[in-house]
């Protein structure tokens, strides 16, 4: 698997500066963010902080099978003038299944961060804050509160558990702890079953 770049280029050649210049003069404002599409070869992947050993090479291959430009979020960079390039924040698998696409994507939308502080270990320390923070407001949806929507979707699981719910009076409810009667106990494993054994499990 093609690895991120993470070696800064320290003989940045006249191209890069120019790319890089482009980049900047063409930023975009959206609300209170920046952003740009930028060239591969001006995204670079600090191995100091970033999760490049324990990344799942199985779900970058997986997301480049899948891969859905309306699923993907920009990638969120910290501008580095500098040395001419984007540092990665947020965004390695994503950046990674780009280059195994067939052809491999030239340029990946960005979220563009440019109020990093200049000196080069204080903005690595402001890029680990935000590595290490970058999920902690985000909630992750749990098959529960998928249900409804997969219903919608037609999958045949979710439709022989509302089915069967329908039929016996039971509420589907997110959440923990004791349950009140008539309230399904564990979705996961409901669902786990209706794959399993369809309706009748």
């Amino acid at each position: 698997m093609k690895k991120a770049n993470t070696t800064t280029n320290k003989s940045i050649t006249k191209g890069d500066k120019a790319l890089y210049s482009t980049v900047i003069s063409n930023l975009k404002t959206v609300g209170g963010k920046t952003y740009a599409a930028i060239p591969i070869q001006l995204l670079w992947v600090d191995p100091d902080y970033q999760r490049i050993i324990s990344r799942s090479e199985n779900k970058i291959r997986n997301l480049a099978l899948q891969w859905n430009p309306k699923k993907m979020d920009a990638l969120k960079v910290v501008a580095h003038p500098d040395e001419n390039l984007f540092s990665v924040v947020d965004g390695l698998g994503r950046l990674t299944a780009s280059q195994l696409l067939a052809p491999p994507l030239e340029t990946l939308e960005c979220e563009v961060d440019l109020s990093a502080p200049t000196c080069p270990s204080e903005r690595k320390r402001y890029e680990a804050n935000l590595f290490i923070s970058q999920y902690d407001e985000i909630e992750i949806l749990k098959p529960v509160q998928k249900h409804n929507a997969s219903v919608l979707l037609g999958d045949r699981a979710c439709i022989d558990i509302d089915r069967a719910c329908s039929k016996y009076n039971i509420s589907i409810v997110a959440g923990r702890g004791q349950r009140k009667s008539n309230v399904l106990g564990s979705y996961s494993a409901i669902l786990s079953i209706s794959k399993r054994n369809g309706y009748k499990g």
